[in-house]
């Protein structure tokens, strides 16, 4: 389990569970809509969505969350691993209205009130979008491991085995850092603490704050977006210092005050 897809009806909990397993597996998360969205609500071209997913299926580790349907064969066939939520209307409904007026970690702003497009979507995506996913599925299935949900309490037990299985064997590895670092969405910031936690052990901050200062490539292992607890920035930013670690995060959007970002806006 290497190289995993999930998808699914939106607000089938999907994205919840990739988060959970990212952090339990210390695999790169990615973020379909952080890709294809930009945080002014506008997007990238096809062209470059194409090119960025491109760049990621090669990788010898990853965890896509999203469906995209235009590229779900391509992702298919290229995973070892298909996570599938196939809920009720009701279920991913509510699950859509559930985290309106919230930060999200995959859409680089915040939704007020349900879209009627969106609402659409949900609705008609058992009878449009269902078919065509268990149809590629049974085509590409072979030599791969196929996991299928049929409610959130499914996907929560498995992620409980996952933690049961793992339990014990976790190390700490700064090249694990480095990774989870590429998969945060333009226009958001992670605190040490919240990096300490996706690795897997919440008392690791300090660690992680000095792997961070080791840095070997401040752009490729973009630790600018790292702030501390407060949401405060790094006097001992390694690539410039305070101000600029404060010049990036201002080009990628983030509002900057007093050396300061509000993490209930930007954080993830």
């Amino acid at each position: 389990m290497k190289k995993i897809i999930v998808i699914g009806c939106p607000g089938s909990g999907k994205t919840t569970f990739a988060e959970k397993l990212h952090h339990k597996t210390g695999l790169p998360l990615y973020y379909l809509d952080a890709i294809w969205h930009k945080p002014d609500r506008t997007h990238i071209t096809r062209e470059e969505y194409d090119a960025r997913l491109a760049e990621i299926l090669p990788h010898d580790s990853w965890i896509i969350d999203g469906n995209y349907s235009r590229t779900v064969e391509s992702r298919i066939i290229a995973c070892d691993t298909v996570f599938l939520f196939d809920l009720p209307v009701e279920t991913c409904l509510c699950g859509a209205i559930s985290r309106l007026g919230k930060a999200r970690y995959d859409v680089p702003w915040i939704d007020t009130e349900l879209d009627p497009a969106f609402r659409k979507e949900i609705e008609e995506f058992g009878e449009k979008n269902l078919p065509a996913i268990y149809e590629l599925i049974g085509k590409y299935k072979d030599g791969k491991t196929v996991v299928i949900f049929k409610s959130r309490e499914q996907a929560d037990e498995f992620l409980a085995k996952l933690e049961a299985k793992a339990k014990g064997k976790l190390t700490f590895d700064p090249e694990k850092i480095y990774a989870i670092l590429k998969t945060i969405p333009q226009g958001r910031v992670v605190t040490y603490g919240r990096l300490a936690e996706m690795l897997g052990n919440k008392k690791w901050a300090r660690a992680v704050g000095n792997a961070l200062h080791k840095n070997p490539d401040g752009d490729k292992y973009p630790c600018y977006k790292v702030v501390n607890g407060k949401g405060e920035l790094s006097r001992a930013y390694a690539f410039g210092g305070i101000r600029e670690q404060k010049r990036r995060l201002e080009v990628d959007g983030v509002k900057v005050e007093n050396g300061r970002v509000d993490l209930e806006k930007y954080g993830v």
